[in-house]
């Protein structure tokens, strides 16, 4: 069954759409019809030659890359070594999903979907902080960019640019920070994988099937911590009043200064430091909970890598994977 879409923004269960995933045709490119299709795992694709209005799909079955399976080869980690190439992100954005258009004259032909009406959609998601670039340049020539990337859901390429497999696979490799989250809740350990990356402006967290969302101008606003509640396949738009994995720059600023910052009324004074891995432990003056704040150079934020005594039994760490 195929849904025709009105002005009203939603989208019908993915389940009733056909076998190769079209669920529904109409609509527009609004960023506000596509932010909600990603966060139900929908993304339009017609061919913009023929198709007068978006065809929306929603396959049950994707192909997934885990970035913890990835195998790297010899030949590529020897390429890697060389240093030849760069590897930017937001750099180029307009000239990527141009490129992925045009590559090896794919735009002229009758099933090309990258067309104007999309390109102008995601050049406005872009701008908004919604999507991402991420480029491979041999001196200054772009050899490899792939994207968009979408933050909504399970981060990965749309449309590789060149046809160089080595810059391509080089530019999937880097762009997610993998962690694992470690607990004991209810006297029970659980471990969680967790990504993180920033897409444009906005810091995008995904754990257990939740994308947490955080835009970079409100990193500064944190004043408190809260638990992660994953809600299967939901987004999350984070309230960075409590913020659940970093300390803003304006906390860590007074723990240098004061030897201490204030976070929910509650004083959390620094024990220790070891400066070479840009790490300090500090406790709360209230309850004695202590935590280890370290500073990632890969996402620019002081991160919350370990919570011990904590009162309400929630001890926990985070390790890079």
């Amino acid at each position: 069954m195929i849904w025709q879409l009105d002005d009203e923004l939603w989208f019908p269960n993915p389940r009733w759409g056909e076998d190769d995933g079209l669920v529904a045709i109409g609509g527009d490119l609004s960023p506000e019809r596509l932010l909600l299709a990603y966060s139900k795992g929908f993304f339009p694709w017609y061919a913009f030659h023929v198709d007068k209005e978006p065809h929306w799909y929603c396959p049950l079955r994707r192909y997934v890359i885990f970035p913890q399976e990835i195998h790297v080869s010899h030949s590529m980690k020897q390429l890697l070594r060389q240093h030849k190439y760069v590897v930017t992100v937001n750099q180029d954005f307009e000239g990527v999903i141009n490129g992925c258009s045009k590559a090896q004259g794919r735009n002229d032909d009758v099933r090309a979907w990258l067309g104007p009406d999309i390109i102008e959609a995601y050049t406005r998601l872009h701008r908004l902080g919604y999507a991402t670039s991420v480029e491979v340049w041999e001196e200054d020539s772009a050899m490899s960019p792939m994207g968009p990337i979408s933050p909504m859901g399970p981060m990965g390429p749309m449309s590789p640019m060149s046809p160089m497999g080595p810059m391509g696979t080089m530019s999937t490799m880097t762009p997610n920070t993998p962690y694992e989250v470690s607990f004991i809740l209810n006297r029970q350990f659980r471990t969680w994988p967790l990504t993180m990356r920033w897409m444009g402006d906005t810091l995008g967290v995904y754990c257990k099937k939740t994308l947490y969302l955080i835009p970079r101008s409100e990193t500064e606003k944190a004043t408190g911590f809260c638990w992660l509640t994953p809600q299967d396949d939901g987004t999350v738009y984070h309230d960075v009043r409590g913020t659940f994995l970093f300390v803003s720059e304006g906390a860590m600023r007074q723990l240098e200064i004061a030897g201490l910052f204030i976070y929910d009324g509650i004083v959390w004074r620094l024990i220790d430091s070891d400066v070479p891995k840009h790490s300090h432990r500090v406790r709360a003056d209230i309850d004695g909970t202590e935590m280890v704040i370290t500073y990632d150079q890969r996402l620019r934020l002081w991160l919350v890598t370990e919570m011990r005594h904590n009162p309400l039994g929630i001890d926990w760490s985070i390790r890079s994977r």
